[in-house]
């Protein structure tokens, strides 16, 4: 195998994220009897349940011990007419962007480490 230079293994790794966070999308859409708009409704209400919950823990340590209790506030603060299988795909989806945002600020910081 020939060796790959920085600039192929960068956008190999960009079209592996795209098309990732795609099927994820697409989970979601099909969870959402192929509802684009229910789908895109649901990611947003999701969204707004992760913010409420991080507001919340502000002021209460105690109410998110681990992810897995984020998990399971998560998914009791999802509209009540959502389905399993849709909780399910909407949780995996915030919880695949949080560990990208987490992964983000690890990087941030040893770059930050490198310059001092």
């Amino acid at each position: 195998m020939a060796p790959t230079n920085k600039l192929t293994h960068d956008f190999e790794e960009q079209f592996s994220e795209i098309a990732k966070q795609y099927s994820l999308r697409m989970e979601l859409v099909e969870a959402c009897d192929w509802d684009e708009d229910a789908a895109l409704r649901l990611y947003e209400k999701a969204f707004e349940a992760v913010q409420d919950l991080w507001e919340y823990s502000q002021h209460d340590d105690s109410l998110i011990k681990n992810n897995d209790d984020f998990m399971e506030l998560l998914k009791a603060n999802l509209p009540e007419q959502t389905t399993n299988l849709q909780a399910e795909v909407v949780i995996k989806i915030i919880d695949y962007n949080m560990q990208e945002v987490v992964e983000k600020a690890r990087v941030g910081e040893d770059y930050e480490k490198e310059r001092n």
